[in-house]
């Protein structure tokens, strides 16, 4: 057989899961590839135009944000596994009350902490939490807050992406991400370029308002095509059905908080002992070595679903099978990242 028959023979054979899975992971990898071209086109375009200083201190304040992702207390991945098993059963009642009933639950919730965040942010020095005397403090002021409740709405509306995961759909997921990537890049460049636009307020304001703003066209989009049978509604919210996501998303939370730690306290040390400016050419080095993570968790994205799928459906075969699959995928890619940090500089 030819190279590219056995390619065409590889996605097309297999149950509809395998199937499914295959198609999702070659999807993610072709859409994060383009993705990453345009976020590392994205890095030198800022730092010819907006102050170095300036651009760290963007970056830390996004990392402290971030945090805020740990007060979901794991709901979003509770909901993942929870609507993955009332989908496997054909139970599209339960399915939508479950994804109507979080919408509402972490909406108010998330609503308080924004209100809350709105009324202590004037009390905090952010030119001592920022490490950035020279900064206005009003103008940090403005931005913390502008960053904060545009997370905030990000955050709810992506829950989208824990019903994209469980529906088996995750491709999506990464071009939400490229679309993101690209109106992003594009509105910088503009402001930039053509308007002489270099203040950090502004254009971290434009960044920050863009991912939540896209999330909700998507959302209305998949939710009349795609997944009309599972779309939020009032009628359907039933706060009492939350417990049954928490009692699963709790397990989540150490994990989520383990994992925001590694991830984002990096920016806010380096920001604190170094200075902002360091802050930038560490995520140079970390966006280039990431790569390999982002890989690696494109291929392992649509198996936690799929599993979940099998493990609800009894076919634990299929689910020893995959594993031996993730094992040879995670010895490839860990010595491609090796390779990687050979070959750059120190």
């Amino acid at each position: 057989m030819s190279l590219v028959s056995r390619v065409k023979a590889f996605f097309a054979g297999g149950d509809e899961r395998t199937r499914k899975m295959r198609h999702n992971t070659l999807s993610m990898l072709i859409v994060k590839g383009l993705s990453i071209l345009i976020s590392l086109a994205y890095v030198p375009l800022m730092l010819k135009s907006v102050d170095r200083t300036d651009y760290g201190i963007l970056l830390t304040l996004t990392s402290i944000v971030t945090w805020v992702a740990m007060l979901d207390i794991g709901l979003g991945n509770g909901l993942r596994n929870s609507l993955t098993k009332y989908l496997a059963q054909n139970d599209y009642a339960k399915a939508k009350e479950s994804v109507s009933s979080c919408y509402a639950a972490l909406a108010i919730y998330i609503s308080c902490i924004a209100v809350l965040f709105i009324c202590v942010a004037p009390f905090f020095s952010w030119q001592s939490i920022l490490n950035a005397p020279d900064n206005p403090e009003n103008e940090l002021l403005s931005l913390a807050i502008v960053v904060f409740v545009s997370f905030c709405v990000q955050f709810v509306i992506n829950l989208l992406t824990s019903i994209l995961y469980a529906c088996q759909i995750p491709a999506f997921t990464s071009y939400i991400m490229l679309t993101t990537q690209v109106v992003n890049f594009v509105l910088v460049f503009i402001m930039i370029r053509f308007l002489g636009i270099n203040s950090i307020l502004e254009i971290g304001s434009v960044t920050c308002v863009v991912p939540p703003f896209i999330l909700l066209v998507y959302s209305l989009i998949l939710f009349r095509t795609k997944l009309p049978h599972i779309a939020p509604s009032l009628k359907s919210v039933r706060l009492k059905s939350i417990n049954g996501v928490m009692s699963l998303g709790i397990r989540f939370f150490v994990l989520q908080v383990i994992t925001i730690i590694l991830f984002q306290a990096n920016n806010i040390i380096i920001a604190q002992t170094v200075g902002p400016e360091a802050v930038v050419t560490y995520n140079v080095a970390y966006k280039y070595l990431g790569m390999i993570l982002v890989i690696f968790n494109i291929i392992n994205a649509p198996v936690w679903s799929a599993v979940t799928d099998a493990y609800a459906r009894g076919d634990y075969a299929w689910i020893k099978k995959t594993l031996k699959y993730l094992r040879k995928m995670f010895i490839i890619v860990f010595a491609a990242g090796i390779f990687m940090m050979v070959l750059s500089p120190f």
